[in-house]
């Protein structure tokens, strides 16, 4: 079995007389059992099939989780764009306030410092959205165990060694590494440290950049938020 592909096979040591699987991960036999014969050609279609959880539920790729959560985000972005119409308008008036300011004195400095404390004043209506947005991707995990984009995709989120429906630390990790790190710039505006602020925004495109990407060359189809929390995204039709 050595050079098997991950997938269902006649079972080496079964229970019973009756005919049993088990499902073979790659390196090593799994406790998975299940009931049934395996046909000749199993080796092509697990081939065919890509990878699978350990107890063999196929796992979405990298496209369909994009696409997921794009459904997911139109209305948040639709959303958030429209509640912060007064906060842009508001926003704009102080920076063309600040730059007539820099026009008279030159103070660079003056300058950097009024864009950040508006900036800062403008983020706070954000607080709510966010918490708003935090809470809806933990309660459809809890609930449904996928939001309405995966949902719609015919996708669900599962803990990669076992099934059944979410713990809540799963969820709370999923989310704080996935979601949650959109807060770390806030906060770095409220620190009022220009290096701090370049430093966080720095930290966090790299590391958005590599969570969303690394499903593509992952052999578990995993982000890096689901190596924290030790989940799959699965199809499940």
């Amino acid at each position: 079995m050595s050079d098997a592909p991950a997938g269902w096979y006649p079972d080496p040591t079964p229970a019973t007389a009756a005919p049993s699987l088990r499902y073979w991960d790659g390196q090593a036999w799994t406790a998975h059992v299940a009931p049934g014969t395996q046909p000749a050609t199993h080796a092509a279609h697990a081939l065919q099939q890509g990878p699978t959880t350990p107890d063999g539920v196929p796992l979405a790729g990298w496209g369909i989780r994009l696409a997921a959560y794009l459904i997911d985000l139109l209305p948040i972005w639709l959303l958030s764009t429209l509640l912060s119409i007064p906060a842009q308008i508001a926003m704009q008036d102080e920076m063309n306030r600040l730059g007539e300011e820099l026009a008279e004195t030159g103070d660079m400095a003056a300058f950097w410092d009024g864009w950040l404390e508006t900036t800062r004043e403008a983020m706070a209506w954000q607080w709510p959205l966010s918490l708003l947005i935090l809470a809806y991707f933990v309660l459809m995990l809890r609930w449904k165990g996928a939001t309405v984009g995966k949902l719609a995709l015919g996708l669900r989120v599962r803990r990669r060694d076992e099934p059944g429906p979410l713990p809540w630390s799963t969820i709370l990790l999923r989310v704080a590494a996935f979601n949650g790190v959109g807060f770390l710039p806030v906060l770095a505006f409220y620190s009022g440290s220009w290096a701090m602020v370049v430093l966080v925004l720095l930290a966090l495109t790299v590391y958005v950049f590599a969570d969303v990407l690394w499903p593509l060359w992952d052999k578990d189809r995993q982000a890096l938020h689901d190596k924290v929390a030790r989940t799959n995204v699965v199809k499940v039709r």
